[in-house]
């Protein structure tokens, strides 16, 4: 049960601390005055959808506590959004507070008679009866999963059936890359051999020229170095500096004959070979072409070789991959299916208990002879997988059952889909019923309703008041209303006022005395 309530600067609400007593408490005031924030908070403390619009203006953040005899709850929400969430001192996650705030408080917000007209919603208050919740949560996954795995069985049909021709093209890369033979930086040495040789008759007559300057001519180059010597060898009487000079020019010239020496060397060697020149320029060919068709270098062909050798392999496994894929997705689809199966059988059972009980909760709120009926239908595919009494049957993430709720709210008139002629009070009333029903069912320690009561007034109002002070025998009620016949009803009647001081607005909550009461509602409806 609620003891408490602390707020700081969430909405208009700059700080306050409500106390909270067992039994029914309404909330009423002016239409605006900040009722809805008080339960907006409560919500939010408990895990609910929190925004960053509801850090108070000019304010860094929002604090919301609710609070028990046994713990408290606490948000804090800063005005980039983001949020901290904490069981008494210890933080946790918003998904967990959300688990735990769901045993202990039941919300109705104005939402929630919106979300049961829709029938693609209605599915989960059966759920809720069934106590299946964690089941679809699993068949949801499975759904997803199973969703995933054809997307890749699709993918992987259509990478075997163009797996032989693109074999086929890598297989024959492979060999084209494989058959030359290549060696890192082959290309650079076939090039200066071919420059080589394909030059080689004007470097041999070059040799031969320089050859003949240096030893063949009629004063070669080597004995006017020797003259040039002895003319130095002659000034050393003079001067001891000249032997040095004579010994280096010596040196020279010993240099000058080894080179000539590698020059006639070089020059015996050279021979033109059509047949060899023929194969460099043919191996040399074969080099650029790959080069040209697998990256522009060496390198890049060997890059292009491993990456050919790891598609290949992939390609070879892909039937591996394909088996593997059908075998998950056929034990995804067995789970599914059996989980689909009891989750239909039970919803099957239980939807007749469920209606049997709303139609007797609407009874008690003035809609004597009504009728309220939850159809299931089940819908046959082909392309289903899910195969029950002979059918094979679509599936959805919630299970393979199509739920309806129908209701004929007098006598003589068809049962027809609830989304279609339920009016705003039926649909209150319909509401209270269900979450009678699942406080009885799973019970909570609080029930919170926000305006359960529209498009009600009169005796139906008194039945629904009635209704509500039963409810609050077994549990702690906070409901917000306009109706005086609940207001009447009442153990605590909070009012709620709004005022606007030097351009701030501020929002006070107080509990009413009997006579407060009376005259409130006096002003209100009389």
């Amino acid at each position: 049960m609620i003891k408490s309530v602390y707020i700081k600067d969430f909405a208009i609400i700059k700080e306050l601390e409500i106390s909270f007593k067992p039994g029914l408490t309404v909330i009423s005031g002016e239409t605006g005055s900040g009722k809805s924030i008080l339960l907006s908070a409560i919500a939010t403390s408990a895990g609910h959808k929190a925004n960053k619009v509801m850090v108070r203006t000019n304010c860094q953040k929002a604090i919301v506590e609710t609070g028990t005899d046994t713990f408290f709850i606490r948000r804090v929400i800063s005005k980039n959004g983001q949020t901290r969430c904490f069981k008494n001192t210890t933080p946790i996650s918003v998904t967990d507070l959300k688990t735990f705030s769901l045993s202990k408080i039941d919300f109705h917000s104005q939402n929630d008679q919106q979300l049961i007209l829709k029938k693609d919603n209605q599915i989960d208050f059966l759920d809720r009866f069934c106590k299946v919740e964690e089941k679809v949560f699993r068949i949801s996954e499975l759904y997803q999963e199973i969703q995933k795995l054809n997307l890749e069985l699709i993918e992987i049909e259509k990478s075997i059936e163009s797996a032989p021709e693109k074999m086929q093209l890598l297989n024959f890369q492979l060999n084209e890359i494989e058959a030359v033979n290549l060696k890192i930086g082959e290309d650079i040495l076939l090039g200066k051999r071919f420059k080589k040789i394909s030059n080689s008759k004007e470097i041999i007559l070059k040799l031969k020229e320089i050859e003949n300057q240096i030893l063949n001519s009629e004063l070669c180059v080597i004995d006017k170095l020797g003259i040039i010597s002895s003319q130095i060898a002659s000034l050393e009487k003079y001067d001891e500096v000249f032997a040095k000079i004579n010994k280096d020019f010596n040196i020279a010239i010993i240099q000058i004959q080894e080179v000539v020496s590698d020059i006639i060397n070089e020059k015996d060697k050279i021979d033109f070979d059509h047949l060899e020149l023929k194969d460099i320029e043919e191996r040399f060919s074969n080099i650029e072409s790959l080069k040209r068709k697998y990256g522009g270098s060496i390198d890049s062909v060997f890059l292009s070789k491993d990456r050919i050798k790891n598609e290949l392999e992939q390609l070879q496994s892909i039937y591996q991959t394909r088996t593997l894929i059908k075998k998950n997705l056929d034990e995804k689809q067995l789970e599914y299916s059996k989980m689909a199966i009891e989750l239909h059988q039970k919803r099957r059972f239980k939807s007749d208990q469920l209606s049997k009980l709303v139609q007797q909760n609407l009874s008690q709120l003035n809609m004597h002879g009504t009728k309220f009926k939850i159809n299931i239908n089940l819908t046959e595919s082909g392309k289903g997988f899910v195969n029950y009494e002979d059918k094979i049957l679509a599936s959805t993430p919630k299970g393979i059952d199509e739920i309806e709720f129908y209701l004929s709210a007098n006598k003589g008139e068809k049962i027809k889909p609830l989304s279609l002629i339920a009016s705003g009070g039926e649909t209150s009333r319909i509401m209270l019923a269900l979450k009678k029903i699942f406080q009885i069912n799973d019970p909570v320690d609080t029930l919170i309703l926000d305006e359960i009561d529209s498009g009600i007034s009169g005796e139906t109002a008194e039945k629904v008041a009635e209704e509500l002070v039963q409810i609050s025998k077994m549990k702690q009620v906070i409901c917000i209303t306009h109706l005086s016949q609940i207001m009447k009803r009442a153990d605590q009647h909070l009012y709620v006022k709004k005022s606007v001081k030097e351009n701030e607005t501020e929002v006070y909550f107080n509990y009413l005395t009997k006579l407060e009461r009376e005259k409130v509602i006096k002003n209100t409806f009389e």
